[in-house]
């Protein structure tokens, strides 16, 4: 792959582009990830099942299996997914980490930007 094939956001597109991870429980993945897709506020989710979580809730050491959803989306879209995200989610308080993409195929992120435009 070229350099004329990537793209380096802190170059043309400063910190535009995010990742974010979002837990759900077992079996609730597909539904919240369509949710988010439907609404534009993703580009694509990665559904990963078979994660088991260790985690402090509410002064003890809880586990559980879970499912990872991994959201690609711009910035610019992350409140109001946060926000949806809070609304449907089943969680009192849903795990939502937003990370930043620095560098990718420009295609890709094209693809990106143009499916979370309203």
């Amino acid at each position: 792959m070229s350099r004329a094939e990537m793209i380096n956001s802190s170059e043309s597109e400063p910190n535009d582009f995010v990742v974010v991870l979002i837990t759900a429980p077992q079996g609730r993945g597909n539904e919240l990830g369509r949710a988010l897709v439907e609404r534009k506020l993703c580009a694509c989710i990665n559904v990963v099942r078979g994660i088991h979580s260790i985690y402090w809730w509410q002064g003890a050491v809880e586990e559980g299996d879970e499912e990872l959803l991994i959201c690609k989306t711009v910035l610019s879209r992350l409140e109001e997914l946060k926000k949806v995200v809070k609304e449907i989610h089943p969680y009192e308080v849903p795990e939502v980490i937003a990370l930043r993409i620095v560098d990718g195929l420009r295609a890709y992120l094209d693809w990106v930007r143009e499916s979370v435009s309203s």
